[in-house]
């Protein structure tokens, strides 16, 4: 049973989300309990700590080739987890997620033409169309009683322009938390593929979904959708090893792979990194359990919040999320503007979230929080958030 109520000492490592010069320069303090990066304050896999601390015991780290054995896993992961049958051909391997969503933007679109995105959604998909010299077309989510659903009718329109040539589908969806139905990435793959817009699937949070909800994956739908759609995978999220994992690229056609490939080691973005190859295998091969155990844990924090808040903090509303370790928060019955609520929250409460304007501009008065954290961090937060909230009404 692993301990997921410990807690790390993660500033004495290089970690982003606690460093002190990080926080300071982005939030203007070091002194924040930190929830504003979409990562986990658990130790990892074991069997991905002792696979790293295996190889380094090593003496040659020269270059590598990466093991054929992490393919079959990967393979072996999606079909069991999620009925989802690809051949190992069909893998290829980037340094980043949005390496090779930058790439794809590259090759399937030209200066000016459009990228569809669905804010308030993850805020790194922007620079990355900016960067392109391409156009962010926004297909805003429609807000509804209890969450978000995506709104068909605008999808349409924002498809049907040829100027639009590929959808950032978030699957499932970062912030909100949605795990897509089977019937809503249907209706959404036959507006693409009619109107000839390539999908670009990230769909890297897909193995962290809470009980009661299915995760599926674009491609498995259909030959059509799979043929028109590349999808982005990673351990990252599913066991915790940004820093130690690589994104992992499904393209079933065989000509965009090979186009993919071609710039790909055109950029010398194709090297094997030893340690990721290793710690990725591991978690394939051994990392289930942890992940199960580690899904459980953050659902009971979910349900802290779901619980502590309506009365705690009934200033502030929990978008419920069915997957994802983040939590999408609404503070906007408070009354406050942008600059007074990221006050608020960094000044008074002392804590780093991530603010709902970086997601778009549905976004405001919202903001979002990483729970994947030992529960008595997440109770001292709510206990911070309390005594805010409730200053405001004194």
């Amino acid at each position: 049973m692993i301990d997921f109520d410990k807690r790390i000492d993660r500033i004495q490592t290089a970690s982003e989300k606690w460093s002190k010069e990080v926080l300071l320069r982005k939030f203007g303090r070091d002194d924040l309990l930190p929830f504003w990066v979409a990562d986990m304050d658990f130790e990892g896999p074991p069997a991905v700590c002792d696979a790293l601390s295996q190889r380094t015991q090593g003496s040659s780290y020269g270059y590598e080739v990466r093991p054929e054995r992490l393919s079959e896993a990967i393979a072996d992961w999606y079909s069991r987890r999620h009925d989802w049958q690809f051949s190992e051909t069909e893998l290829c391997f980037c340094p980043g997620t949005l390496n090779a969503i930058s790439l794809m933007i590259e090759q399937h679109s030209s200066e000016g033409d459009g990228v569809i995105v669905q804010p308030p959604v993850y805020f790194e998909f922007q620079p990355v169309i900016d960067a392109s010299n391409r156009t962010v077309v926004l297909n805003p989510l429609k807000q509804i009683e209890g969450g978000y659903e995506m709104d068909f009718d605008d999808l349409e329109i924002k498809a049907a322009d040829p100027r639009n040539r590929l959808l950032i589908l978030c699957s499932p969806h970062n912030p909100v938390g949605r795990v897509w139905s089977s019937d809503e990435l249907e209706r959404l793959g036959e507006i693409c593929r009619r109107h000839q817009v390539m999908v670009v699937a990230d769909e890297v949070h897909g193995d962290f979904v809470f009980p009661g909800h299915v995760f599926t994956p674009f491609a498995s739908i259909s030959k059509s959708f799979a043929k028109n759609s590349i999808t982005c995978l990673s351990p990252a999220k599913t066991f915790g090893i940004p820093a130690a994992s690589e994104s992992v690229v499904v393209i079933p056609d065989a000509e965009l792979r090979a186009q993919f490939q071609r710039c790909s080691e055109r950029l010398g973005l194709h090297r094997v990194n030893a340690f990721n190859a290793v710690a990725m295998l591991a978690a394939y091969q051994d990392g289930e359990d942890w992940l199960n155990q580690a899904v459980a844990y953050v659902a009971r924090n979910v349900e802290l919040l779901q619980n502590a808040l309506p009365d705690r903090v009934p200033g502030v509303r929990l978008v419920a999320p069915a997957a994802t370790y983040m939590v999408w928060l609404d503070f906007r019955s408070l009354g406050l503007n942008r600059e007074q609520l990221e006050r608020m929250l960094i000044q008074e409460a002392r804590m780093a979230l991530k603010s709902g304007h970086s997601f778009g501009p549905t976004g405001d008065g919202f903001a979002r929080m990483a729970i994947a954290c030992p529960r008595s961090l997440l109770e001292e937060a709510v206990t911070r958030l309390e005594q805010v909230v409730r200053s405001i009404g004194d």
